[in-house]
This record gives structure tokens, sequence and C-alpha cells, in this order.
């Protein structure tokens, strides 16, 4: 009974994990981007925008586990290569375990809606930017699906529920304001809300106080990236690779513990332990470090200009939030969710894939491509014409 309610904590606990990944404060703002495309269209979008993002994310899963796989094959010849005995395989798949391991009120109808007009057709790519950034959670899909231990064959259908769920959420955002504000709809649901009132003061502290607490999470990778491209060699001090085994006496208990099998955890320590596998390991550089002799004034100097930098662009552009963020989903959603998973699908898997799945993938990418570009230009173009013209918060 135990083990089936920790197994049942285990699995609810991940579909909390890939939820979070994709709940982020855009929907907030989902009405006004249903009343830049009218009620037909989002209904289509929004439909569509889902199912491309689910396949995105399987596509990035596939890729993943077939650079595993080509990296353990090409450094990792465990056993006799002319005959790919049971053994050498067996070590491989235990090696692949090991590095995936290391990759968590009254309603009513407004009179000025909108059901479907040709005139949104130019407005369109804000939604499309807005909905596509909405789906933010494709960006952490990797690190989850490989911190599911023992859950792994779940993942298809706890992501399943997961877009399920969320599109609700988003699409009953969306329409339900958008029906009742209709053109008055403000850029973020909360300035729509009476000014002053207690309802929009305690709505605002829940929402800022959901940032404060998740800003830190979402910087931190901005951060990393930053701090490799200043203090690299050339820069200002020298970084080091980080080998897979530079740790490995302290990583094999924690590998061992979070196997599903007691008989796999004496395999891993006994194949840590190989010669001829801790001397390949120490040749796979995985990571960049940022050195110990980087003063910490000067990281601290570097984090510092990049919050400021945030903080700088959050005031610049608080009149032009659903634009702004339109814009941030069509350069960066776009590329991570539809080009990016359908470009390394058919690298990677080019000689296994039919003539359909390719005109499949390509599709995919022409779909983003365009997408993007649309909504990068309506986007900047929204932005500059707002720029000397602030949203009043309601009609």
């Amino acid at each position: 009974m135990a083990r089936k309610l920790k197994r049942c904590l285990n699995i609810l606990m991940d579909f909390a994990n890939l939820f979070k990944a994709f709940i982020g404060v855009n929907y907030l703002s989902i009405a006004f981007a249903i009343g830049q495309s009218g009620i037909a269209l989002g209904i289509i979008g929004l439909l569509l925008i889902a199912v491309a993002t689910v396949h995105g994310c399987h596509l990035l899963i596939k890729c993943k586990r077939q650079v595993i796989q080509n990296i353990v094959r090409a450094n990792f010849p465990i056993g006799s290569q002319s005959t790919d005995d049971d053994d050498g395989a067996h070590k491989r798949g235990l090696l692949c375990n090991i590095m995936e391991k290391q990759l968590s009120y009254d309603f009513c109808v407004a009179d000025s809606i909108s059901w479907f007009k040709f005139d949104k057709l130019k407005t369109f790519p804000i939604f499309f930017g807005q909905v596509t950034g909405s789906y933010e959670g494709i960006g952490t899909i990797v690190p989850i699906e490989s911190s599911m231990d023992g859950n792994h064959h779940l993942f298809a259908p706890l992501l399943y529920l997961t877009i399920v769920v969320f599109t609700f959420v988003l699409g009953s955002m969306g329409f339900i304001g958008y029906l009742h504000l209709g053109d008055c709809t403000a850029q973020v649901l909360i300035w729509n809300l009476a000014p002053g009132s207690l309802l929009q003061l305690l709505v605002s502290l829940v929402v800022c106080i959901g940032v404060v607490f998740t800003f830190p999470l979402q910087c931190f990778p901005v951060i990393e990236v930053f701090e490799e491209l200043v203090f690299i060699k050339g820069k200002c001090c020298s970084s080091k690779p980080v080998s897979v085994n530079s740790d490995a006496e302290e990583d094999t208990t924690e590998v061992g513990v979070a196997s599903s099998s007691q008989d796999d955890v004496g395999e891993l320590q006994q194949l840590l332990q190989d010669p001829e596998v801790t001397n390949i390991l120490e040749k796979l550089p995985v990571a960049t470090q940022v050195p110990q002799s980087v003063s910490a004034w000067k990281r601290n100097i570097l984090r510092t200009t990049i919050v400021v930098a945030q903080l700088g662009c959050a005031y610049a552009f608080k009149d032009q939030f659903a634009y702004f963020s339109a814009l941030t989903g069509a350069i960066g959603s776009t590329l991570l969710a539809f080009v990016i998973p359908a470009l390394l699908h058919i690298k990677l898997k080019r000689q296994e894939l039919g003539s359909f799945i390719i005109i499949k993938d390509v599709m995919l990418i022409i779909f983003g491509i365009v997408g993007g570009v649309s909504g990068v230009y309506a986007s900047v173009l929204s932005i500059i014409q707002h720029t000397n013209t602030p949203c009043s918060a309601s009609c």
C-alpha cells in the first residue's frame, strides 16, 4: 500500500512539474490575443499550436535519446564491435542511463466581439506569438523527462494530459474574457479590473509574489550562459571542461539510488569502476565550468547587470506587455517548439525516416518560420505604434 501511494505521488509530482513548466503569466493576456484573432481563428489557432507543441516535445525527446545513443556508440566501444554481444549492449544501455541522469462575477457577452473578420488576419500574428509563447514549457521538457525516474513510460500520457488541461485553462481565460469585454479587453486582464479596488490589489499581489519566487529560477540559465560567454579563455579568465567522471565517486551512489532496481545499482557501480569505462569518461567533456579563480564580485557585477537590464526592459515596455510577449514568443518559442525539433529530427534520423515524415517535418519548419517572421514584424510594428499611446484599463 505504501509503495503504491509513493508511486502515485511520484506520478502526481511529474505531472505537477510538467504543468508548472507550461503555466506562466501569459494566460493573463490571452484574452487580448483572442481579440487580435477573433473567435473562429482563435479556436483554430489555439488547437493547432497545442498539437504542434506536443509534437515538438516528442521530437525533442526522440532527438535527445538519439544523441545519447550516438555518443555512447561512438565513445564507448564496449564488447566486440563486429558481433555487438549482449554484454556490451547491456553496458551501453547502463551508460545511457547514467547520461540521462545527468541531463526538473455576473457575465454577459459584449456587443463588440468579433467572431470572424478578414481584417483580423492582419493582427493574427500577434495572437500566434502570444499563444506560442504561452506554451513555454517546451524549454524545460528535456530535463523534466530525464528526471521522471521510473515513470519514463508515462511521459506521453502525462504530456497529453498537461497540454489538454493547460489548453483548457488558456482557452477559458481567453475566450470568456474576450466574450465578456469585447474590444475593451486590455493587454492584461488585471487592467480591466476597477483601478484601486481590493480585487485588483489582491490579484496583482498574488501575481507579483509568483513572479518574485520564480524569477531566480528562470533567470539562472540566462546567467549561466552569459557567464560562460564572458569568463571563457581570451576574456576575463580561462575555463575548463568538466568530465563525466570528475565527481565519479560522489555521483556513483546518487545514480544507484535513483535507479529502480538493486541489480542495476551494483552493475552501475561496477561499470563505473571499469578502467576502460573510466578512461573514456575522463576524455568526454560534457560541460563548461567557470573557474573558481574568477572573483565573486566579477560574477555578481555580471548578474546584477543582467537583472538591471531585464528591469529596464520591463519598465520600458510595461504598456506593451502583450506585444512584447508576442515578440519573445515569435522569436524564441517558434524556434524551440517547431523549427529546431524538426531540424534535429531530420538531421539525426534522416536515414530512418520515410518521405511522409520528412515532408511533415519540413511543413512544421515552414509553419514555425512563417509564423515567427510574421509575428516579429507585427509585434515590432505594434510596439512602435503604441509606444506613445499607453493602453487604457477599460473602455
